[in-house]
């Protein structure tokens, strides 16, 4: 029986018809030539000088992987000096005696070990190719991008549970992938009580809101990943992955490459619009925000409110307990209005202790009932620097719902002088007015 023989040349070479018998199979890229070695068992390569300028000797190691036994392989070249240790370096006047030439059949198979091989490296690469993906979309959605890894590794490892649980700025983020049981308190407890993390601070994050609620299951195989304390994996598996747990580990390492980047992106990017201290937006990214709330409104009679208050009295607390208290108490006080305010709201540190929210769509009865719950929260709050001082805030609120050729200036002039009649009253209130 002859030969398989596997011949590679570019699409402007040309071989001898005589030599193209059956048995030579005549490839003119990479792609093609990796096909015909998965499909068909070789016992020769046959390259040429332009084919291999083009596409190195890849093809060979690629043999190597899949075959149980190297297969000889040939380069035509009238050079002499190439040099490889099994590579033979023939000229094309000797193609013919290699391509006729009859020996003793080999029994070349694809080996297991080696296929298992080579398949574990095409996942690896899917697993980057496809994170490194999310990398060059990345549009300033952290979430998004958080949710669309998820689902790579959903794709890969079919887990029942995949919980992943991310540190940003003071709070603790779970993002739960798509295909989880929607019962997903059990597995916050599980994450938490091997981290020793509080519950109670993680926000829990899910693209999918579906209603329906799938039957936990039990007897679950737990794996946990941790990276330093800023990111933790759960997952859950109720049967052994499809593929063994080093696959797995190299997924969490690549995909803890792309949560840094994405963190650092984010950091960067919130340094630029934050305040250092308190990690809400500044001054100069409230005023610009808040400019173009006045022209959005305008243009499309919507209803929005602005809200602008400090702390009553902060300089005794500076003055009585030290300035590293003082901004203990900031800190504090802005997680308290974080923790009521819509994403869409937007909130800024001012001043020193003077704090405006914007709240988009809004009108003056929302907005109401919104400023009096920050003043209760706030004033119902045990701070940390003195559990028996109570810190109380003065607020003044101005909706727009009518007078919406109100500019900059006078928007700003108008609810200043809401939160002076709120001092002036006695602190500790809410003074509003509807335009």
């Amino acid at each position: 029986m002859n030969d398989h023989i596997l011949l590679c040349i570019t699409k402007d070479e040309s071989i001898p018809d005589e030599l193209l018998t059956k048995n030579v199979f005549v490839r003119t890229t990479l792609k093609s030539a990796i096909n015909e070695i998965m499909h068909k068992s070789l016992n020769k390569i046959i390259i040429s000088e332009a084919f291999f300028k083009k596409y190195s000797l890849v093809i060979q190691l690629i043999a190597n992987v899949i075959y149980e036994q190297p297969v000889e392989c040939y380069m035509i070249s009238e050079n002499s000096y190439y040099t490889f240790s099994d590579v033979t370096i023939i000229k094309i006047e000797n193609l013919k005696n290699i391509i006729q030439k009859k020996e003793k059949k080999k029994n070349i198979s694809y080996s297991d070990e080696k296929t298992n091989i080579f398949l574990y490296n095409i996942i690896k690469l899917a697993i980057t190719n496809n994170i490194y993906h999310l990398f060059q979309i990345y549009k300033d959605d952290f979430d998004s991008t958080i949710i669309k890894l998820l689902d790579i590794l959903e794709k890969i490892f079919l887990p029942v549970n995949l919980l992943l649980v991310i540190k940003q700025d003071y709070e603790y983020k779970a993002f739960i992938s798509n295909n989880s049981n929607n019962l997903c308190c059990n597995l916050l407890k599980i994450i938490s009580s091997h981290n020793n993390l509080n519950q109670d601070n993680i926000i829990i994050y899910r693209e999918n809101n579906s209603d329906a609620v799938k039957i936990p299951k039990t007897d679950l195989k737990n794996k946990l990943f941790k990276l330093n304390d800023d990111i933790y994996y759960l997952i859950q598996f109720d049967e052994d992955p499809p593929f063994d747990e080093k696959l797995l580990e190299f997924a969490i390492t690549y995909s803890n490459l792309l949560i840094s980047f994405l963190l650092s992106q984010k950091s960067r990017q919130q340094e630029i619009v934050s305040d250092y201290l308190t990690k809400i937006y500044n001054r100069k990214f409230f005023d610009e925000t808040l400019k173009y709330t006045i022209k959005s409104s305008k243009r499309h009679k919507t209803p929005y409110s602005l809200i602008s208050f400090d702390i009553d009295n902060f300089k005794k607390i500076n003055d009585n307990f030290g300035h590293d208290k003082g901004d203990t108490v900031l800190i504090e006080l802005s997680n308290i209005v974080k923790s009521n305010l819509r994403q869409s709201d937007i909130f800024a540190r001012i001043g020193g202790e003077e704090f405006a929210i914007i709240l988009p769509q809004t009108n003056f009865k929302g907005a109401s009932i919104l400023a009096e719950k920050i003043r209760e929260h706030v004033e119902n709050h045990h701070f940390s620097f003195n559990k028996e001082y109570t810190v109380t805030i003065s607020l003044g609120l101005i909706s727009i719902e009518e007078d919406f050729d109100v500019d900059f200036n006078t928007l700003y002039k108008l609810v200043d002088n809401a939160l002076y009649q709120a001092k002036k009253e006695g602190k500790n209130r809410v003074v509003a007015q509807r335009l």
